[in-house]
């Protein structure tokens, strides 16, 4: 059988090495528009802050590949799926059977409409290419603002003054992470940012982005303007849907697929950052993984049914610990928790539970014990009477929650 995978990130791989363990005989063709094989893109940070070369950030060798049976196709744009006839077709105008088809192909940087985003030293930040002309570019500058603050925002600015350029972050919300974290745990996580030298501005609208030569200056409303030698935009992703949209696969924010991660085509899969289920895009790299998994096992003809994912980020900041895990926010009635902090020392954890079960977690400052909260969340174990232990480190919630078969 020969499998096609559009899309060379953590879910079009992780799919690939499954199908090839399952059943090793199968023909898998990748399909990419970078140049370069699979590099986790949670790495990028470290190729910009220059802690590692270009050389470091694959973990899989050409060798690898051949052993799998997975021949890569780089620089090799899908434009167009004849679903009827099983063919895909380059850019190019090359053509390609397939059996079984698996859409991979993520995500792209949402650009917002900001005037002059298009002006030297502005720069968009998803791949390797991306971080490269970041990296060339910023060499002897002094001044850099990452606009939004999202997790890759952070990461990015982290990276940056690394580099000895003093960043400014800029957020629309009024809160960093406002999806991730509660009020307390952003003003914690702030105050640890700042201290890396990082200013936060907050609640902020972005006017445009003018150069004046070497100058460049973006206007905010609220503030006035604020000067920098480069730009750097991290404003949420979205999902990539064509050619599939065109060639007849139903899309709403994402590819829809059922519980076997079908489309409603016949033999064409999806899933990671392209795909929605049950009305949810997920844009995580645990998602990407266990809906590649499933797709594998689906692909090959053996049932496997994808349940949904938990909820949970991680910021791989240096110094700053950070995982936001299921449910932080909760709206309606019936929600309690437990939690303790340190302003201080940037220690902040939070859990929270409905109906005896806990459901989300913050953990700031202090990773102890974080495989083991998610455990408790994803297995919905009972942990009435027991609350409090639910903010100790990993032995004692092993021991108090997980003991049993754990």
């Amino acid at each position: 059988m020969n499998i096609a995978i559009i899309g060379n990130g953590i879910c079009g791989i992780t799919a690939a090495k499954s199908i090839s363990e399952l059943s090793p005989k199968e023909k898998i063709s990748i399909f990419t528009d970078e140049e370069y094989h699979y590099y986790p893109r949670p790495r990028l940070d470290q190729l910009l802050s220059e802690k590692i070369d270009l050389s470091q950030i694959f973990p899989y060798t050409e060798e690898w590949f051949k052993k799998r049976n997975i021949e890569i196709f780089l620089r090799n744009r899908i434009s167009a799926i004849d679903a009827s006839s099983k063919v895909l077709i380059s850019e190019d105008g090359d053509r390609y059977d397939y059996d079984k088809m698996f859409l991979a192909q993520g995500s792209s940087p949402f650009v917002p409409p900001i005037d002059g985003i298009k002006n030297q030293g502005v720069f968009i930040y998803r791949n390797i290419d991306d971080v490269l002309r970041i990296r060339a570019y910023a060499r002897g500058k002094k001044k850099a603002v990452v606009i939004g603050g999202g997790l890759l925002g952070l990461e990015t600015a982290r990276a940056l003054s690394e580099l000895g350029l003093k960043v400014t972050v800029v957020e629309f919300a009024p809160r960093l992470l406002p999806k991730q974290l509660d009020e307390e745990g952003a003003q914690i996580l702030k105050s640890q940012v700042e201290k890396f030298g990082i200013e936060v501005i907050l609640g902020i609208t972005c006017d445009r982005i003018v150069s004046e030569g070497t100058k460049k200056c973006l206007l905010l409303r609220q503030i006035g303007q604020l000067e920098s030698d480069i730009f750097i935009l991290s404003t949420g992703i979205r999902p990539n849907v064509e050619p599939a949209k065109a060639s007849g696969v139903v899309v709403n924010r994402g590819i829809v697929v059922d519980k076997y991660m079908r489309t409603n085509l016949e033999d064409i899969f999806a899933g990671g950052d392209c795909a929605e289920f049950n009305s949810v895009v997920y844009g995580i790299i645990p998602a990407a993984i266990e809906q590649a998994k499933a797709a594998a096992s689906n692909i090959l003809g053996e049932p496997l049914e994808y349940k949904g994912t938990t909820f949970q980020v991680t910021l791989k900041v240096a110094g700053i610990d950070l995982t936001s895990v299921g449910t932080v926010n909760p709206e309606g009635e019936g929600y309690e928790e437990v939690k303790k902090k340190d302003p201080a020392k940037g220690i902040y954890r939070k859990v929270i539970i409905k109906d005896g079960k806990a459901v989300g977690a913050i953990i700031l400052g202090d990773k102890r014990g974080i495989a083991e909260l998610t455990r408790i969340i994803d297995r919905k174990i009972d942990v009435s009477g027991k609350k409090d232990a639910l903010l100790a480190d990993e032995v004692v919630l092993k021991e108090t929650f997980l003991k049993q078969g754990g």
